[in-house]
């Protein structure tokens, strides 16, 4: 992660949760023909990250500690310097202004609570854009602090299926505020969605449960992969390229994982147990019991890869005019 210095902390605000505007839609966008100096201070990190958004190739995403951005202009420019730009496989990247109307700026919200504020565009305008592209996977830039934990960032989003939102914080999966994401995007009153949401350290423990087994490769003639579907209680063996469940503990799942011979291992502590029917997701690939709901997670790729590369071509230029900007008043 890159090193930034901030010059103003932001002022949280405590009390029920509310949705404030931001900042309305405005007309004309001569504000965004010169970048505005994001509210931080770069160091080191700045430069080197301006020569990789030059050389053209893969930039990763990055997290940025929470700052007052100083306006709408500054905080979209922020986001920009913290993108992943990835020229063989773009994600759509939520624009500031619409591609219908590049005259009209998205507008940002802050839904606001005890120990949660997150400030995003507003989700009128995610999820047109999520429809506009076919319900693919989209980054959308976000900036927030859920129990203390600070974040200036892109969350990657995808509708999974109508009304269920999965959402990560990229270059920091492990953030609650994607949980924070995820029920605004999710709440049909986007004014309750996080007091709705409950404790969103819980609600992202039950929802990594539910999303199924992500197979590991084993050390075995036969057994090709183990998993371990935490919402069952399913242990999942690939033999043979067929998916095999047995409802074990977590425990003698490890065992299994660990042993220098998997395959022994599953004789030994798996053959016998009760079985349990699995079925693997189309869309992320894991492999879950029937008995159980499946939360499918957003994968990282997005189909509409000429679409999505133009997006990151004139963000990136972006990006790369306004860390040059305030290097160059910091020369």
């Amino acid at each position: 992660m890159e090193s930034y210095e901030l010059l103003h902390p932001r002022d949280h605000q405590s009390g029920q949760f509310v949705a404030k505007a931001v900042d309305e839609v405005s007309g004309g966008m001569s504000a965004l023909s010169s970048p505005a100096p994001p509210a931080l201070v770069p160091t080191a990190g700045l430069a080197a990250r301006r020569d990789l958004l030059a050389a053209h190739g893969y930039v990763p995403a990055t997290v940025l500690p929470m700052a007052d951005l100083g306006g709408v202009e500054a905080w979209w420019d922020t986001h920009t310097l913290a993108a992943e730009y990835d020229p063989a496989r773009p994600v759509a990247q939520m624009p500031a202004a619409s591609d219908l109307d590049p005259d009209r700026r998205v507008a940002r919200h802050t839904y606001e609570g005890p120990g949660t504020s997150l400030t995003m565009p507003n989700v009128a305008a995610v999820r047109r854009f999520s429809q506009a592209n076919g319900n693919d996977v989209l980054d959308v830039p976000v900036s927030g602090t859920v129990e203390g934990r600070e974040v200036t960032g892109w969350a990657r989003v995808q509708q999974v299926r109508p009304g269920v939102w999965s959402a990560k914080v990229v270059g920091a999966p492990d953030s609650p505020l994607g949980e924070a994401v995820s029920a605004v995007l999710e709440s049909r009153r986007v004014t309750h969605g996080l007091r709705e949401a409950g404790d969103l350290i819980s609600r992202r423990r039950e929802r990594r449960a539910a999303a199924g087994a992500e197979l590991e490769p084993v050390g075995s003639t036969w057994v090709t992969a183990v998993g371990y579907d935490h919402a069952s209680g399913t242990m999942v063996t690939r033999i043979s390229d067929r998916n095999y469940g047995h409802l074990v503990s977590a425990e003698v799942f490890e065992k299994v994982r660990g042993a220098s011979s998997p395959g022994a291992a599953f004789n030994a502590l798996v053959k016998g147990s009760p079985r349990s029917t699995v079925e693997q997701c189309p869309g992320c690939g894991r492999i879950y019991a029937t008995v159980s709901t499946h939360v499918c997670r957003a994968s990282n790729a997005s189909s509409d890869a000429g679409t999505n590369a133009g997006r990151q071509t004139r963000m990136r230029a972006r990006a790369l005019a306004v860390a040059n900007s305030v290097l160059r008043r910091r020369g």
